[in-house]
């Protein structure tokens, strides 16, 4: 992730988000509490942001993928 960080600063690109459920490279069906839902989400997002403040770069986007995706239907 700080790797990412970089380069998005490096090219001048949004930085974005894109959590995931572990394995499976995020994809597949899921069953998952919303109160679990908010906490992945918001445990992805927060790890990132907080590479993205070391480095002086603003979080842009979040966007989910795959099974997270799928369950905001």
């Amino acid at each position: 992730m700080r790797h990412c960080v970089a380069l998005a600063r490096q090219h001048a690109v949004h930085l974005g988000a894109h959590p995931g459920v572990p394995g499976a490279f995020g994809r597949g069906h899921i069953e998952i509490s919303p109160d679990e839902l908010g906490r992945l989400v918001r445990d992805q997002v927060q790890r990132l942001r907080r590479f993205a403040v070391e480095q002086d770069c603003r979080l842009h986007h979040v966007k989910l993928h795959g099974a997270l995706y799928h369950l905001t239907d």
